[in-house]
């Protein structure tokens, strides 16, 4: 109970012991007849991992709900050229429909399928903790450390009737001390006719094939072929 013990049996040829217990550090000391021992808190192992909620971060020890994470290195690994890319095929329960494809157009997410029929079901978008009302495509996928999607109503919560559509969580990249890297990256495509070029009419040939569609129109109606 005070922490103190005595070994018997020990073999001649140790020379080594290592002393655990749970929340606190293992250690290895030499082998003396006479020690004195104090052991520090595990406290990194406990509180490990921080995840990102509401307007802040909180411990996962302490977090419930259903919540699905993107890091750097998948985001890097595939050929991204918006946000929303980062999320199709890496998160379940989140539906992204690109109908449009007009250039700067922005896809639409939807979490858990549609929330309401009148209203907007886009989810809302928190950028290192505070909320952002542009278009998502603004935002440079190279800049972006982490995306967390908020799915039920007990992850959303902390947002008021404003995560009714679920939440994006975005957190982007930070400067680093005594660290210089640099990062190059190429998208490359190219384009061309899925069938060969259709054969052109020289200026006679069209002049006479619009004089015949002309003449056929005409002798369709009911005119007589004698006049052309």
């Amino acid at each position: 109970v005070n922490g103190e013990f005595t070994l018997t049996n020990v073999p001649n040829d140790a020379r080594t012991l290592i002393i655990s217990f749970v929340g606190m550090k293992t250690q290895e000391v030499a082998i003396k007849p006479q020690l004195r021992i104090i052991m520090s808190n595990d406290s990194q192992m406990l509180d490990e991992v921080i995840v990102t909620v509401a307007y802040g971060t909180a411990k996962k020890s302490s977090l419930t709900g259903a919540i699905s994470s993107v890091n750097q290195d998948q985001i890097e690994m595939r050929p991204t050229s918006s946000v929303t890319s980062a999320l199709e095929g890496t998160t379940s329960g989140v539906q992204i429909n690109s109908t449009y494809g007009a250039p700067g157009s922005d896809p639409s997410i939807r979490i858990r399928g549609i929330g309401t029929v009148n209203g907007s079901s886009t989810p809302l978008y928190v950028v290192d903790g505070v909320p952002f009302g542009g278009n998502i495509s603004d935002i440079n996928p190279a800049d972006i450390e982490s995306i967390s999607v908020l799915k039920d109503a007990a992850s959303a919560a902390l947002y008021g009737n404003c995560a009714s559509n679920g939440v994006i969580l975005i957190s982007t990249r930070k400067g680093t001390s005594n660290k210089i890297s640099f990062d190059l990256k190429i998208n490359q495509g190219v384009y061309s006719r899925g069938i060969k070029e259709y054969k052109r009419t020289s200026p006679n040939q069209f002049m006479e094939a619009s004089w015949q569609n002309l003449k056929n129109a005409r002798m369709s109606a009911g005119d007589d072929a004698g006049i052309f």
